[in-house]
């Protein structure tokens, strides 16, 4: 059991002995989470990842993780924009 706070946890480590990731914090930037979950989801990992979130409802935290889940739902469709050609300018 290894317990990092997620800023912390999220830059350079490899940990693919580990298998479950859990959140206790949501975080505002969902790429953040992304990386601390990708510390054990990587290339030579042999186990399936398991991501555990703890969440009260009616909480700031939850507030917080849906906000998270908004920006991360508009992801797919920023990547799927075409760049601006001099004639729409």
């Amino acid at each position: 059991v290894m317990l990092l706070p997620i800023q912390h946890g999220a830059n350079g480590l490899n940990l693919i002995e580990a298998q479950h990731v859990i959140l206790v914090e949501p975080l505002l930037n969902p790429a953040v989470e992304a990386q601390a979950i990708n510390r054990v989801h990587r290339i030579g990992q042999r186990l399936k990842t398991l991501v555990h979130r703890f969440i009260i409802c009616n909480t700031v935290e939850e507030n917080i993780y849906k906000m998270s889940q908004q920006k991360t739902n508009l992801l797919p469709m920023k990547q799927k924009e075409q760049p601006l050609s001099a004639n729409d300018m």
